[in-house]
């Protein structure tokens, strides 16, 4: 039986609270922000609860945000930063989500680094 994205990311939160950044449920594809040093985590909990069952990957990707124009740059509307962004399905309970790390641009915030 298919859970609405909107209790997917609820039963999430509820689980692993302080690891999830920000919930969209109302997104096209609804998505959890989490901090990656609980990825992993976060993860087999999505893949190993019986009511998520999350056994498919669709894909992965990355987002580069950076605009090299300091004059687009200033009303781009966010900091430079990178995103690495998991699809998941589940197969048995017939429902999808996104998972998004957001990842500093720079290492030590200094650029070309």
């Amino acid at each position: 039986m298919s859970i609405s994205p909107a209790k997917v990311l609820e039963i999430l939160r509820e689980r692993h609270g302080d690891a999830i950044v920000s919930v969209h449920p109302e997104a096209l594809d609804p998505f959890a922000v989490v901090r990656p040093s609980a990825l992993p985590s976060v993860l087999r909990f999505l893949r190993d609860e019986p009511s998520l069952a999350f056994d498919l990957l669709h894909n992965i990707s990355g987002v580069d945000y950076l605009e090299p124009d300091p004059k687009k740059a200033a009303k781009a509307g966010f900091e430079p930063h990178l995103e690495v962004v998991y699809h998941l399905q589940s197969f048995r309970q017939r429902h999808r989500i996104a998972i998004k790390l957001i990842l500093p641009r720079w290492k030590d915030d200094q650029p070309g680094k």
